[in-house]
């Protein structure tokens, strides 16, 4: 038999900097609702399952159309629990998951992400055989070579004082995780280091990898949200 994708959706209830972000309403519809009908858009899935500790949100996914086989322990819902966590969790306790299928994290505040994106991240990590993790990038707007920090005294410090006077042009480009998805297979997810240096970045468009993860961003968002709807660049999950 083929080997199956999931999809597994983190959504804990006790976000802090946005109350209860998971289940809020973006654009007029929940943001866990939002990701499940757009994995779900994809087709690609074998199922599309909600990881999470709470009931109500159990239900709200449900009826999104996604599955929610248990709950989450309390002890993997905290500030400090990785995605990684959660995902060996889900996959060890989940009974038809098997070491060589995959599994797709998709997070739940990302609305601008779109179901072809996915699609396309799943065909490169068939292309690569399923052993590399692909995971989202975006480009820095500035070079990180450029870069300064403030010191004690409240002044501009070079972290790499070689390039200061490196014309922008003559420097490499430099990305970093986008905070979308993360695909590997089970036995990954259960027993390798998934660091992104043995990743392979799919580079996305700024505007479609936002990640939601304070009140600034939110408004952001919505803003982004309103401008791209009237131009016809957003989809309506």
């Amino acid at each position: 038999m083929k080997n199956k994708v999931y999809c597994v959706i983190p959504a804990r209830s006790g976000s802090k900097r946005i109350p209860k972000k998971n289940i809020k309403k973006f654009a007029g519809v929940p943001m866990i609702v939002r990701a499940i009908r757009m994995a779900l858009d994809t087709c690609v899935f074998s199922e599309v399952f909600v990881s999470t500790d709470d009931i109500y949100i159990a239900e709200i996914a449900k009826n999104a159309g996604a599955s929610v086989p248990f709950l989450r322990p309390k002890e993997l819902s905290d500030d400090y629990t990785s995605s990684l966590s959660v995902i060996k969790h889900f996959a060890a306790n989940h009974k038809i998951i098997k070491n060589e299928d995959s599994i797709c994290c998709l997070y739940a505040t990302t609305p601008f992400i779109k179901s072809n994106d996915l699609k396309n991240a799943i065909s490169t990590f068939n292309n690569k055989n399923r052993n590399k993790m692909i995971f989202a990038a975006k480009q820095y707007p500035h070079p990180i070579q450029r870069a300064f920090f403030i010191d004690n005294v409240g002044e501009a410090k070079m972290f790499d004082p070689n390039n200061k006077f490196t014309r922008t042009q003559d420097l490499r480009d430099s990305y970093f995780d986008a905070g979308q998805f993360y695909i590997a297979s089970v036995n990954d997810w259960k027993n390798a280091d998934l660091s992104l240096e043995r990743g392979i970045p799919i580079v996305m468009p700024k505007w479609r990898c936002i990640d939601i993860d304070n009140s600034d961003d939110w408004i952001f968002s919505e803003i982004l949200y309103e401008v791209l709807r009237k131009k016809g660049n957003i989809d309506n999950p």
